[in-house]
């Protein structure tokens, strides 16, 4: 099975509770251990390395946040994706929870898929995330060896230790301008981010007049010289550096080696950060999804409610009259309105 060896703490009160769960995920090819706890995971986990954590059943959202950030704590060395089951939560808990780095949220009640899907997908991209850090590790131990004597080698490894903690394209970039600052100090730096393309400059300010270079250069080779500058194109990042000294072959044939080892280094970190940010703008849109959906159907539910009420506040001998008349239409107006949302719903699962 292609999950055998992943292990999954799920930390909740009641076992129980979540006895189906469990058995669901086991049956998948999740190894799966259960924790009263946060003290009988913390023992527990020294036999295993916990690749997700699950935390349910909690009747106060923030406890189960607390226990997914000492967790994260427990495991300093490594990004621990974390997963929380709650039967609600508020805004403001919702905020906390993602300021701690959180990867997943899951609102009662749901279904097995659900909760397969989102613990597949956190796996599997974490799993793709340390593959890839794996490999980069390895390359740059492999320059290492190979020239270790090298300046410029001695720099991309640098970069590609420091670009592992980047949290962020801002960080990416500045780990970037750091490489490069010995070549020139004037760089500026494209990222195409999961939706945008995200622009930074060395010096930190705007310059129009390389911006155009840039676009300008990327419709060329993936190496591009021009007046005292180089550009570099790859799929998920663009580097253009100014001032260089083109009229030396030798040295810019160097550099020109050096910026491509760095760049495709920094292409795998900034694709990496945008699936990061694909996963966060879906979790975010699911949310919002899920709040209108609660107004809408809120709305023709009080309605019903309220209504409703009137009539039975009626006494049996009246008859309904044309307040109890049209408090019925509004009841079947209401009810028209939620069975069309819960069709249209249906529908779109299909």
């Amino acid at each position: 099975m292609p999950y055998s060896n992943t292990h999954i703490a799920w930390i909740a009160p009641n076992k129980d509770a979540i006895q189906k769960e469990l058995v669901f995920l086991e049956e998948q090819g999740f190894s799966v251990h259960y924790g009263q706890n946060e003290k009988e995971w913390k023992e527990e986990s020294v036999n295993y390395q916990t690749d997700l954590i699950i935390v349910s059943n909690h009747s106060n959202p923030q406890d189960a946040i607390e226990i997914c950030l000492n967790a994260k704590k427990f495991y300093p060395n490594k990004v621990l994706p974390s997963l929380v089951i709650t039967k609600s939560i508020t805004q403001q808990e919702k905020e906390l929870y993602f300021k701690t780095e959180a990867h997943g949220l899951i609102i009662e009640p749901h279904g097995p898929d659900e909760l397969l899907n989102k613990v597949s997908h956190f796996i599997d991209y974490h799993k793709t995330k340390q593959e890839l850090n794996t490999q980069i590790e390895e390359v740059s131990q492999m320059a290492l060896l190979a020239m270790e004597n090298s300046s410029d080698l001695g720099g991309i490894v640098t970069f590609v230790k420091n670009s592992i903690k980047a949290k962020d394209y801002e960080e990416l970039a500045k780990y970037l301008f750091e490489a490069t600052s010995s070549y020139s100090e004037t760089a500026m730096l494209e990222i195409k981010g999961h939706k945008d393309l995200h622009y930074f400059f060395s010096d930190g300010n705007t310059s129009l007049s390389m911006k155009d270079l840039m676009i300008k250069n990327k419709k060329q080779d993936r190496i591009v010289l021009s007046s005292k500058s180089i550009q570099t194109n790859h799929e998920s990042i663009t580097l253009l550096i100014d001032g260089l000294p083109i009229e030396d072959e030798a040295k810019m044939g160097r550099i020109s080696d050096t910026l491509v080892m760095l760049c495709d280094a920094a292409n795998r970190f900034a694709q990496a950060l945008a699936v990061e940010e694909n996963l966060k703008t879906a979790e975010a849109s699911k949310q919002a999804f899920l709040n209108t959906l609660s107004h809408e159907l809120r709305t023709p539910l009080n309605g019903i409610l309220g209504f409703s009420k009137a009539l039975v506040s009626k006494s049996e001998d009246k008859t309904l009259g044309a307040s109890g008349v049209d408090a019925l239409n509004r009841i079947f107006n209401s009810t028209s309105q939620m069975n069309a949302i819960v069709t249209t719903l249906i529908d779109i699962s299909h």
